[in-house]
């Protein structure tokens, strides 16, 4: 890096020039350094998701099963410590991952050739022991018409899905939450548009605070509500990462009743 200018004499002619150069191959180097460690970062998160919090979700929900079904008291009180060790290991996996959530919006937008039904079962897993330790529905419906492959970006796309899915078995005590997936055609443009509908029959939200609740660190709860802890930062990144995908997103709720939240994304390519 180099800058320069004119070096005048006290009658303001020009007699040369004054130049500053800089070495910057090591801050390059730094910022290259740090990139990577970033992305990193990123793909450690992926993994843990995928490879630790999927597994210990499918554990903890068959744990609870069985210790439901279990008549043995000795085998039944064993089977219940261990379903509240695994979901310990869950909610510490679950915890980590929020706390990196503020710097999830960083992450690049990518194209990449996606197979809804399977990254949408795979979220379904990570939740459902949620769904089965509060005895809900849990249900999926993708549309018979649904080509194999699309084209987006599957991290925003699966951060949508899990942080709606996880919020709405939050706020749902009994009843069901339902996943419908379908693709749609704007009829201006004939594009393809990715449809995602979330609903719930959990407590619902006020009209009051729907417009606040995708701010960061909002949340539809009172700070004091125990029952439905949380750190205001899902519906936060949903809003972000639709933004991305130059999605629409809207909600309609009613209290006591339930949510529905729906995503529309345009597909890439």
């Amino acid at each position: 890096f180099s800058q320069k200018s004119p070096l005048l004499n006290k009658n303001g002619d020009v007699v040369g020039i004054l130049g500053i150069a800089m070495d910057i191959s090591e801050l390059k180097a730094a910022k290259e350094q740090a990139e990577a460690a970033n992305q990193a970062k990123t793909e450690f998160i992926e993994t843990m998701q995928h490879d630790i919090r999927g597994p210990a979700s499918a554990v903890a929900a068959s744990l609870k099963s069985l210790a439901e079904k279990e008549t043995d008291p000795k085998k039944r009180k064993f089977l219940s410590l261990l379903f509240t060790l695994s979901k310990e290991l869950l909610d510490l996996c679950n915890s980590f991952i929020d706390a990196r959530a503020p710097n999830q919006a960083e992450i690049p937008i990518t194209s990449t050739s996606i197979d809804i039904n399977q990254l949408a079962k795979s979220v379904m897993d990570l939740n459902r022991s949620t769904a089965v330790e509060k005895g809900l529905a849990l249900n999926l419906k993708i549309a018979d018409d649904f080509p194999e492959t699309i084209l987006s970006d599957p991290y925003r796309l699966r951060g949508i899905l899990n942080n709606l899915l996880g919020n709405a078995l939050k706020f749902t005590d009994q009843g069901r939450v339902d996943l419908d997936i379908s693709l749609k055609t704007d009829p201006e443009t004939s594009r393809s548009i990715l449809s995602f509908q979330i609903e719930d029959t959990g407590i619902g939200i006020e009209k009051s605070k729907i417009k606040s609740i995708f701010e960061k660190f909002t949340r539809a709860v009172s700070e004091n509500d125990e029952q439905h802890p949380g750190t205001g930062l899902g519906l936060y990144l949903v809003h972000k990462f639709v933004n991305d995908l130059k999605g629409i997103l809207c909600v309609e709720s009613e209290l006591g009743r339930g949510t529905r939240f729906e995503v529309q994304i345009p597909v890439l390519g």
